[in-house]
């Protein structure tokens, strides 16, 4: 999950709310594969994925400019 959020973005902020779709995306997924509550698992995703993004540096790879701007 790491490697995908530092791919989005060159700033802190479009790191962070990249990570925060994909974070939400996998976590609705996760949550309804386990039978679980599919909008906690998307809100729980959606936190640690804007963490994830919102910390790391934007050396790690760069596939471009996101699509929000």
């Amino acid at each position: 999950m790491s490697f995908i959020t530092t791919s989005c973005g060159h700033t802190q902020a479009d790191r962070a709310i990249s990570g925060a779709g994909l974070g939400a995306a996998t976590g609705l997924v996760a949550g309804a594969a386990v039978g679980g509550a599919a909008g906690t698992g998307m809100l729980v995703g959606a936190g640690v994925g804007a963490a994830l993004g919102g910390l790391s540096d934007e050396s790690k790879i760069n596939l471009g400019r996101p699509w929000w701007r």
